[in-house]
């Protein structure tokens, strides 16, 4: 009789592919963390202009803190800590 170890096939267990499922998992919730603060970030960039224009930076400040872009940049980069350094689920 043949032992469940000494089966043939590629040499891949059931283990191998559920970390492979996970790399992929982590890989997807990268690129919407990513995208989340690409989204944002590059709006408040493009918001630096008012400090062009005379606004000081303060004020530039106070005028993002209320605009939802500055958290879908911090939410993208949160996302993206938690797919990097989360231990497995």
């Amino acid at each position: 009789m043949m032992s469940n170890k000494t089966r043939g096939g590629t040499g891949r267990n059931e283990k191998d592919s559920y970390c492979t499922c996970d790399m992929i998992f982590r890989f997807f919730i990268f690129l919407i963390g990513f995208g989340l603060s690409v989204a944002g970030g590059v709006t408040l960039i493009l918001e630096l202009n008012f400090i062009i224009i005379g606004h000081t930076v303060f004020e530039y400040l106070q005028y993002i803190s209320t605009r939802p872009e500055l958290f879908l940049f911090a939410s993208g980069i949160i996302v993206i800590w938690v797919s990097v350094y989360w231990p497995r689920f």
